[in-house]
């Protein structure tokens, strides 16, 4: 694939295309033998990343059909009203409801890194008149001082300097990234997060750090574990 920036990408044919992403950066940090399960298709996704990923299709991808749900069942019934809940009470807001029109949703993008890797990003929604990306997240908690550490565990921070860096290499723009990040619970609330300079900083270091792992997996074979000693003299 050559670098740019790809609208109306099919999500399979993003997936297919080889580049190092916020998830693979993500399970490369830890090792490359996480990231090796990974691609392999041995992680799992949780309940909670499965309906944040329906909740995701029915605001960027409606035409597309979302999990079949049995409104006769408990569980049926709490994932129909949690699904209807949230999109109701984004409707509703209208910040997010300015964020997330006149721009382009799922927007692949693809750019070459240092040592030749090629990095490859998927924000939600990107505005190109406003010079921003959007991502919409769902949490269990949307305050700040909660979903720092959540966006540092899942790779948010990731996923926001891949894209930031990315147009920047790409086009020469300067693009902010914004977070809509929504409750999976009532009253279904959400905040909206600029990243922070800090943020991308973050992001930006993992991949950084990932680019070399990401080398010796595909080109020298290499596929570390944890190291098998005793690991001493840490911080707690």
């Amino acid at each position: 694939m050559k670098p740019g920036i790809y609208e109306g990408m099919d999500f399979d044919k993003y997936l297919k295309e080889p580049g190092l992403s916020k998830s693979a950066v993500t399970k490369l940090i830890v090792s490359q033998a996480h990231y090796d399960a990974y691609i392999k298709g041995e992680f799992e996704p949780t309940p909670d990343m499965k309906f944040g990923s329906d909740v995701d299709r029915a605001i960027f991808e409606p035409e597309k059909p979302l999990a079949e749900y049995n409104l006769k069942t408990k569980s049926g019934q709490a994932y129909h009203d949690a699904l209807h809940g949230m999109l109701d009470a984004l409707d509703r807001c209208q910040t997010a409801s300015k964020l997330l029109s006149g721009g382009a949703a799922q927007v692949s993008m693809f750019w070459e890194a240092e040592n030749g890797v090629m990095l490859k990003g998927r924000p939600d929604y990107m505005r190109r008149d406003w010079s921003l990306f959007v991502d919409y997240k769902t949490t269990t908690n949307s305050a700040w001082f909660k979903w720092r550490w959540i966006a540092r565990d899942t790779g948010a921070d990731t996923q926001a300097a891949i894209a930031v860096d990315g147009m920047q290499e790409i086009e020469g723009d300067g693009f902010d990234f914004i977070f809509i990040v929504q409750e999976r619970k009532p009253p279904y609330a959400m905040a909206i997060y600029e990243a922070p300079p800090a943020m991308l900083e973050s992001g930006r270091a993992k991949y950084r750090k990932a680019i070399p792992l990401y080398k010796e997996y595909w080109e020298d074979g290499i596929c570390r574990g944890y190291p098998d000693e005793v690991i001493e003299n840490l911080e707690w």
